[in-house]
């Protein structure tokens, strides 16, 4: 976990971008994390490598949604590593912890939630609109991006030593 980490905080002082608009760290700061002193880190490198990819496909397509708007979108909400996930309340099965979600906003808001309900991106994403704290959850739909391998139970002759 400590390599992870170590390449993770090198990539957010690289602070590539994603895309035109957006870059690695909006997708990873996280001031809750801060505050408690979690360190928001996938667990493994091919953990660290899909939430990459996934986090990718989302900035292309708030990318797409930025220059159609020709407005800033804001990122409060990214990568969640579990930890951060239960410190914030989120869902266990919350795609935060995959890098396939992230909450946006923007200054026009009521702007931005029209301009996601006309463009028709309902084959990449779902969205969910919160109206009351002024976001909206996007999330990748299951046949977009990249998904974590999934772990094998264990055989009844397998050796647990």
């Amino acid at each position: 976990m400590k390599n992870v980490q170590k390449t993770l905080s090198i990539l957010l002082n690289w602070n590539p971008a994603l895309s035109k608009n957006f870059r690695l760290n909006e997708f990873f700061d996280s001031e809750t994390a801060i505050v408690n002193g979690i360190v928001n880190c996938p667990p493994t490198y091919t953990k660290l490598e899909i939430v990459l990819k996934n986090l990718t496909v989302l900035a292309e397509i708030l990318q797409l949604v930025r220059e159609i708007r020709r407005k800033p979108i804001y990122v409060t909400s990214g990568y969640r590593c579990n930890e951060l996930n239960d410190a914030v309340f989120g869902k266990l099965g919350s795609q935060h912890r995959y890098g396939r979600a992230v909450d946006v906003t923007a200054h026009d808001f009521d702007e931005l939630v029209k301009d996601f309900e006309f463009l028709d991106l309902s084959k990449k994403i779902n969205f969910i609109v919160y109206p009351e704290r002024r976001y909206i959850h996007i999330q990748l739909r299951p046949n977009i991006g990249y998904h974590f391998p999934e772990k094998k139970p264990l055989s009844k002759n397998s050796n647990n030593n």
